[in-house]
């Protein structure tokens, strides 16, 4: 399933191809599009066809589940990050985007600055792709909730998590379960987050801990909801 949404809904009788009179105003993005339009998901022309008909403003998350993105669909998606001036919540789940395709998210998404919410799962990331992604939340200040989980991320993942959330002073919530980052970079991530005033819940389970491991970590955070099991 795929679901793609905007503030106010999307226009459903806007078309999959757009006039050339339309895309003829935005030169680089339009060429972008009419090369790559046969192969992009229903979910990807959607926003193309609202941005085209200056309706692009008014979006203000976008969410896809179970779609294959892969290298091809993460450009795609990068390639309008950059017009997506009010967008709130990014959520992709499931796409085979893998490292290849956080690259290419990596190269714009740094550019939408009003994001609050940014999940990228159980898209086998891996940790060069976590290391892509991480390089651009110092730039997304604004973000309150960020899930990286089932991500095949180890430790090394955990060392680009732990450097790149110092500086998200309104950060509310971490997921980081089911990847194999162990106890020791676990508790990295939450000597970071221990002096994060606004953390409301960190979710570690399943990352190859004991539970006392886990008891470790909840005495760095105790007054965060803190998901182990």
């Amino acid at each position: 399933m795929g679901i793609c949404s905007c503030l106010g809904g999307t226009n459903k009788e806007t078309p999959n191809t757009l006039p050339e009179v339309i895309i003829q105003e935005h030169s680089s993005l339009a060429l972008f599009y009419k090369n790559y339009e046969p192969l992009m998901l229903p979910e990807i022309k959607d926003i193309y066809n609202n941005f085209f008909s200056h309706r692009l403003s008014y979006m203000t998350k976008i969410i896809i589940f179970d779609q294959e993105l892969g290298e091809l669909g993460s450009e795609t998606l990068a390639k309008i990050f950059p017009e997506l001036k009010f967008l709130t919540r990014l959520h992709l789940k499931n796409n085979g985007i893998q490292c290849k395709g956080a690259m290419k998210l990596a190269e714009t998404l740094g550019t939408v600055s009003t994001l609050e919410i940014l999940y990228i799962t159980e898209n086998t990331l891996t940790d060069e792709g976590v290391e892509y992604i991480c390089s651009c939340l110092p730039y997304l200040d604004k973000l309150k909730e960020i899930s990286l989980s089932q991500n095949e991320i180890t430790y090394v993942g955990a060392e680009h998590i732990k450097d790149a959330i110092g500086s998200l002073e309104n950060l509310e919530a971490l997921d980081i379960a089911d990847n194999y980052i162990n106890r020791r970079g676990v508790i990295k991530i939450a000597t970071i987050l221990r002096g994060m005033g606004n953390l409301k819940s960190f979710i570690f389970k399943k990352n190859d801990m004991s539970e006392i491991d886990c008891d470790s970590v909840k005495k760095l955070l105790p007054h965060v909801f803190c998901s182990f099991i």
